[in-house]
């Protein structure tokens, strides 16, 4: 794994603190209606999404495979005056707990970062195992329509006075075949005007159609499947859909 090293754990805690959201917040919020169910948050990061949901009551623990990330969930943590037991690391198919959960919630596209099929089939199906019966599973994903080989944009993150950090981002390849976009991120960290370290992460996002979801749902064992377009309920997916939800039942 070389997504969410050094730099870019970073940037992605000092860019997304804690409680900011894209309305997947309130959305999971109102989903998540009984605040003494079990729920478990996979692919937890910075905790951007458990911490303030830890706050309201609810019962919710998360895990990461990304070591950089966890160290800012435990200082997130700390500095909420919360408990920093809640969280280990773990991959979507190896995470193991001695309990089962009322909900799985996967926001902000992270489910993406399975490019696998072997992969999604065996999570889908670690996630139906981790679950109660009627348990809910839910996760956000997006299209890769917006994508434009080559392209570059740049990014500035000023951190202080005297210290910035630089994102260079450039979409590299497009894989239609297996529904896959490569892009490379380019961090550069200076301070007083001086680069003091870079680093380079490769970043590679897969997209599913929406029968294609469904079905592989259907093969994990939920039912009652439903998905809703930009954190609406039931909204239909448009062409123009940013992104878009899915919700599966534990049969």
């Amino acid at each position: 794994m070389d997504s969410y090293q050094s730099l870019s754990a970073k940037v992605y805690n000092f860019d997304k603190p804690v409680g900011k959201s894209f309305g997947d917040l309130e959305y999971y919020q109102s989903r998540l209606t009984n605040k003494a169910s079990a729920i478990l948050e996979p692919a937890v990061g910075t905790g951007r999404i458990m911490i303030p949901l830890l706050q309201q009551g609810y019962n919710i623990q998360g895990f990461d495979l990304s070591n950089e990330m966890l160290g800012y969930c435990e200082e997130n943590l700390k500095s909420a005056q919360l408990p920093t037991n809640i969280m280990q690391q773990a991959s979507f198919t190896n995470f193991q707990y001695n309990e089962t959960f009322d909900a799985i919630i996967i926001p902000s596209g992270t489910f993406l970062l399975m490019t696998d099929y072997v992969e999604i089939k065996q999570a889908l199906q670690k996630f139906h195992s981790a679950l109660n019966s009627n348990g809910k599973l839910i996760f956000d994903l997006f299209f890769q329509n917006d994508f434009q080989l080559g392209r570059t944009n740049i990014k500035i993150f000023t951190l202080s006075d005297s210290e910035k950090i630089t994102l260079t981002m450039t979409e590299a390849e497009i894989d239609y075949a297996n529904q896959a976009a490569t892009y490379i991120h380019r961090y550069e960290h200076w301070k007083a005007n001086q680069l003091k370290e870079t680093e380079l992460e490769t970043f590679r996002l897969k997209w599913l159609g929406i029968e294609e979801i469904q079905l592989l749902l259907k093969e994990a064992g939920f039912i009652d499947i439903t998905i809703s377009a930009d954190y609406q309920y039931k909204k239909s997916i448009t062409n123009g859909t940013e992104i878009f939800t899915v919700e599966a039942i534990k049969s």
